[in-house]
């Protein structure tokens, strides 16, 4: 038995009943070729918009015990940035990808028209003077 013929009777094991599909090798050679040459002009891709998701592996805003992050209505948050605690995010403030912002020992204030870049980390001591 050849390493195609194993592989193919593993194959079949694996494939589901349901789906009775012919295997490509079981297919005739000119429709082979066209079983390629669709898959390059148009690969299966679906659209999905992120909007209609209903659980996001990450959340943006946390709350951290009592400390609440407070962001303006003007301001944008990306979704893969983190706004941790005590954060105030004041008008037209652009957080951008990645961005980690900490308030769990003080406050942070991010003033207004403020844009912080890509994979910033910004976290406060303490005590501030």
């Amino acid at each position: 038995m050849t390493r195609l013929q194993r592989a193919v009777g593993l194959l079949r094991a694996l494939r589901p009943c349901a789906h009775q599909v012919p295997l490509l090798t079981e297919l005739p050679a000119a429709q082979r070729l066209r079983c390629f040459a669709h898959e390059a002009v148009a690969p299966a891709v679906t659209y999905r918009d992120i909007q209609d998701e209903w659980y996001l592996r990450q959340r943006s805003q946390i709350s951290l015990g009592n400390r609440l992050p407070h962001v303006a209505a003007s301001a944008w948050v990306s979704p893969s940035a983190v706004v941790v605690g005590d954060v105030d995010l004041l008008d037209r403030v652009n957080v951008w990808n990645h961005v980690v912002l900490r308030g769990d020992l003080n406050n942070i204030t991010i003033g207004q028209v403020t844009n912080i870049q890509d994979r910033t980390v910004i976290h406060a001591a303490r005590y501030a003077k």
